[in-house]
């Protein structure tokens, strides 16, 4: 059996093939690089979020009408109806809870209880809760059959205006993700293997590659990631 190094435990660089004979080098993020680039990110969504807190803002506009667009009628209808289930969902539970009452099965009492009896007592119990969750689950899938009704017959564009803090929320959480890998591969990419030559100046440049690429060098940044805790500076 292999004895297992220091070297054998560490994540070392990856190559990544871009394009025929183009070579780059990533490596993880040091726990600074990690809270930097989260920072980053954090902050072009606060900016972001400040241009469409204004519905008269051309950014507001051409952003919930680029979003828009990229949704089908149906992707639409499933976006308004799961705003709204989670929380009728709650309520649902809630009042199930509260009516508990109902259905309340009293301890055995005595000198004489025998485990047998508590036995059956905890049995019944989880019985009647296995029904309140299963009626709860009825109740649901019920709530959720009536919204999708109610969202059929509702114009495109009603469902658009009522579904857009789920779509800014979204666009804001895009921007989130966009600008950290930005920051992670302008921080952890290299054009050789020794990690000496940094292969973009700035996150522009980064931003300015083909999708595609942008996607391979990306996919190979998050597959280095590691938990906050195993990160070393």
């Amino acid at each position: 059996m292999k004895t297992l190094t220091l070297d054998d435990l560490l994540i070392k660089p990856q190559k990544i093939n871009v394009a025929t004979g183009v070579e780059l080098w990533v490596r993880p993020l040091t726990q600074i690089e990690r809270e930097l680039s989260q920072g980053a990110a954090r902050q072009a969504s606060r900016m972001l979020r400040k241009k469409l807190l204004d519905p008269k803002a051309e950014e507001h506009k051409l952003l919930i009408k680029d979003e828009l667009a990229e949704y089908t009628r149906e992707q639409l209808e499933e976006l308004w109806v799961s705003n709204r289930i989670i929380a009728r969902a709650g309520q649902i539970n809630r009042d199930s809870l509260e009516a508990r009452d109902e259905t309340f099965i009293p301890e055995p009492e005595g000198d004489d209880i025998t485990s047998s009896d508590i036995e059956k007592h905890e049995t019944a119990v989880e019985e009647v809760e296995e029904e309140r969750e299963a009626r709860v689950r009825e109740a649901v899938l019920s709530a959720q059959k009536e919204l999708q009704d109610e969202a059929s017959k509702m114009s495109l564009e009603d469902i658009g205006v009522d579904t857009k803090d789920a779509l800014l929320e979204f666009i804001l959480s895009k921007e989130w993700q966009q600008e950290f890998a930005a920051q992670m591969i302008c921080r952890a990419t290299f054009m050789d293997k020794k990690l000496t030559k940094p292969a973009f100046k700035n996150t522009t440049e980064v931003k300015e590659l083909r999708p595609d690429i942008l996607k391979l060098i990306t996919e190979s940044h998050f597959g280095l990631l590691v938990p906050p805790e195993e990160i070393k500076n």
